[in-house]
């Protein structure tokens, strides 16, 4: 049976105190069907993901990754109807204590800032993005040169809490955005925490497409400077 596969890595760096770090590695496959179909309908979201895109060259994927991005931040408790029942509804799977509480703390949620494209980040996250398809390295914070998360972002200026999300696998962009929202087999649920964190106000995102159709996806973050 032909199966929808999904890895994922998550790094939480604050750089300000490096002894606080954390990493996690986690994989799900799912049986390969037909996803849900969500039209995007937010049109004041629509005309912001537009104007921060205006200078900065992303795919149509990963607009569609910061578009719902964005849209779970904004609208929460939407994000939980418009989203998530339908693809737990598609992929029972996916049903169980990680999804109960994902639910509970989109319904809890009162909303968060939008997190701004940034370019710094943005091109950070291409370059990690198309190291590893590259390199053909198992997914990983450290480069094929053997530098760490804390070194590359570092090397871009950023000296103020930051982090990363990575994920490998098949599927929609969506879909590969609410595995990490559902944070499956994650104890600690550090993707989510990424997602729904307020301290972070801009994100940087990368994508490198395999031959096979896999993609690996890049989304780092990081706090305003005064924070």
């Amino acid at each position: 049976m032909k199966t929808i596969s999904f890895h994922v890595k998550q790094l939480l760096l604050l750089i300000l105190f490096p002894s606080f770090t954390f990493s996690q590695f986690a994989s799900i496959s799912l049986p390969f069907k037909k996803e849900p179909i969500i039209e995007k309908k937010d049109s004041l979201l629509l005309r912001f993901i537009e104007t921060k895109t205006q200078n900065i060259v992303i795919s149509d994927n990963l607009k569609t990754m910061y578009y719902w991005l964005n849209f779970a931040r904004k609208n929460p408790k939407s994000f939980n109807s418009l989203v998530l029942q339908p693809y737990l509804l598609a992929f029972p799977q996916l049903k169980g204590v990680y999804a109960e509480t994902l639910q509970k703390d989109l319904i809890s949620s009162s909303g968060l800032s939008l997190l701004n494209l940034n370019t710094t980040l943005t091109i950070m996250a291409q370059e990690h993005a198309k190291d590893m398809a590259n390199h053909k390295t198992n997914i990983s914070h450290t480069s094929s040169n053997g530098k760490t998360f804390a070194d590359r972002i570092r090397a871009y200026g950023i000296n103020y809490c930051a982090g990363e999300n990575l994920s490998f696998g098949s599927g929609s962009p969506l879909l590969q955005l609410v595995l990490l929202f559902l944070d499956i087999n994650y104890t600690s649920l550090g993707h989510r925490k990424s997602l729904l964190n307020p301290a972070y106000t801009e994100i940087g995102l990368g994508e490198s497409v395999l031959s096979n159709g896999e993609v690996f996806y890049v989304q780092d973050f990081s706090c305003s400077p005064s924070q």
